[in-house]
């Protein structure tokens, strides 16, 4: 330790030798305990610096976002001004569940000296039990759309009342999209059931949106359930169920993502759906909810009673994962407030998401529109499981579908939920993103590079070259295509004149190569490559004549 070194100097001052005889007195065990106390304290520290402390004034208002159309239709520079948005969006990440024996640091207090927000292990605990849960909800929505007709699903995907799309609403087929569109659910139930536990005051002082009576009740009927007597908490995991289906079954479908959402015009904005996935994922790649989650809730809904001894334990594991749906259902319809969707939590929610990984800016709407996507899709499945459940939810009332007259039962909740102009989240993220799609043509790119004024210079941000730099890139990447050249040909170096290579590049013929063409005179190429590969030694993909792995 530092002190045992300054006290060992010969210039060391007295008031520096105190602490070392004080430390060398300890005993083994206070020792052990000493450098615990540091490591959880360099770790406290380690995540404080992880979570900038931020206000409304880090994000300056001479700033193109800042003064953008999409702004002006989004509202989130008042919407979030004079709350801490670093807290904000340390309420939506998710818990990690290889680490549940500690509270989850929130933020910093808004005052100097103020104690630091913190949610308290139980409560992280309990937040990654429910992460898993919800995987058995989604599974039984899921299940539903595809017992679910055709004519229905082209209904699901319309947001108007007198027509419907022509074609359906189909389950998402990449698995990255699949975890992507949970873990967004997953951030909105995290964030709901964080500001639920917290005190009145500091309720009203970090989040700017009222929690409902009926939401509450809710959420106090989850917390408090019974089930919570049947599972150790501090593993953080659901029980693993059985499943009833297939998994392939959620890929029977081969249509894009985005066919799940309206049919607006649609961008090359893959790049930065990307480059805002990498933002997230920064924050949650650790919690272990939405990698991990097809290892035991992928395919379809899991029986409520697979897997849970007792009657009364399988009776609680239903109801609670009913309980959970009906919560969901509720914050997917929650009625505005003066006419303003930021008064719901869910909107409020999806403002959250729009910030800059540093919290001290707002995404563009290119970046943004992506997490519509996900969102959009979750509402869909939750209002479609809604009005024409596959099986019926006894604890909280809602029958079975029937066998006629579905597109009816369908229409009831369609006509108030789900249409452009009704006054429920749905709508609002149908037409944001409507608007977010057309507004991105108009934004800048997302590099800007400025000249020097003799034109021998580029810069962006802080980074810079000059143009006899530049032009050494074309040289410097040859020599580097050289090198790895040379190392996957095992340092072979064959006598091929390129300039006499012939290809038929309107070829279409099944298996054709240049290499067999007879006039290139490369038919045995591979195999001179492969002895050569054989016999490179250390370099090569054989040792002592025996093949390895590599």
């Amino acid at each position: 330790m530092r002190i045992k070194e300054q006290a060992n100097r010969p210039g060391a001052e007295s008031s520096a030798k105190k602490p070392q005889g004080t430390l060398q007195a300890l005993t083994s065990e206070a020792s052990i305990h000493l450098q615990q106390v540091i490591e959880r304290d360099t770790q406290y520290r380690e995540a404080l610096s992880q979570q900038p402390r931020a206000t409304v004034y880090d994000a300056g208002t001479n700033t193109f976002p800042a003064t953008s159309l999409w702004l002006d239709r989004t509202q989130w520079p008042s919407i979030y001004r004079g709350f801490c948005r670093d807290v904000l969006r340390a309420l939506t990440r998710l818990p990690d569940r290889h680490s549940l024996d500690d509270g989850y640091i929130l933020g910093q207090g808004i005052l100097d000296g103020a104690q630091d927000l913190i949610s308290p292990r139980k409560d992280k605990q309990k937040i990654s039990f429910i992460m898993k849960a919800l995987d058995s909800v989604i599974n039984r929505c899921e299940d539903t759309v595809r017992a679910t007709s055709h004519n229905l699903l082209c209904w699901l995907l319309s947001s108007r009342l007198q027509s419907r799309r022509e074609f359906s609403f189909k389950l998402v087929v990449e698995r990255s999209s699949e975890i992507r569109y949970r873990r967004t659910q997953k951030q909105f139930l995290a964030f709901v059931l964080r500001i639920y536990r917290m005190p009145d005051n500091s309720r009203r002082e970090m989040v700017n949106v009222k929690m409902k009576p009926d939401n509450i009740t809710q959420l106090h009927r989850i917390w408090e359930h019974s089930i919570w007597n049947y599972f150790d908490l501090t593993k953080g995991t659901w029980p693993v169920m059985e499943g009833q289906g297939n998994a392939e079954d959620a890929t029977e479908d081969g249509e894009t993502d985005d066919e799940n959402v309206e049919a607006w015009e649609l961008d090359d904005d893959e790049d930065d759906e990307d480059e805002d996935d990498e933002d997230d994922e920064s924050d949650h790649d650790d919690s272990g909810h939405y990698n991990g989650f097809d290892e035991h809730a992928a395919g379809t809904y899991q029986d409520t009673s697979s897997g849970i001894s007792g009657d009364s334990a399988a009776s609680a594991f239903g109801q609670f994962l009913e309980l959970l749906f009906q919560l969901c259902v509720t914050l997917s319809t929650e009625s505005y407030l003066d006419g303003q969707p930021s008064s719901t939590l869910l909107m409020y929610f999806r403002g959250i998401l729009g910030f800059s990984s540093d919290c001290q800016r707002f995404q563009l709407a290119r970046q943004y529109c992506s997490k519509l996507s996900a969102m959009m899709y979750i509402q869909r499945i939750l209002f479609l499981e809604r009005a024409l459940p596959l099986r019926e939810y006894t604890s909280i009332g809602i029958p079975q579908r029937p066998d006629a007259g579905q597109f009816e039962c369908f229409n009831q909740v369609q006509a108030k939920y789900m249409v452009l102009g009704s006054q429920y989240p749905l709508a609002e993220l149908i037409s944001l993103r409507d608007f977010g799609r057309n507004i991105a043509r108009t934004e800048p790119p997302s590099m800007l590079f400025r000249w020097s004024n003799d034109g021998e210079t580029v810069s962006h941000a802080t980074f810079q070259i000059t143009m006899n730099n530049f032009r050494k890139l074309a040289d410097y990447f040859i020599t580097q295509a050289e090198a790895l050249c040379d190392q996957l040909m095992f340092g072979l170096h064959p006598h091929v004149d390129l300039s006499k290579i012939k290809d038929d590049m309107s070829s279409s013929k099944s298996g054709y190569s240049f290499i067999n063409c007879p006039g290139n005179g490369l038919e045995s190429a591979y195999l001179e490559l492969l002895v050569h590969a054989y016999t490179a030694g250390k370099d090569g993909l054989a040792k002592d004549g025996i093949w390895e792995a590599k």
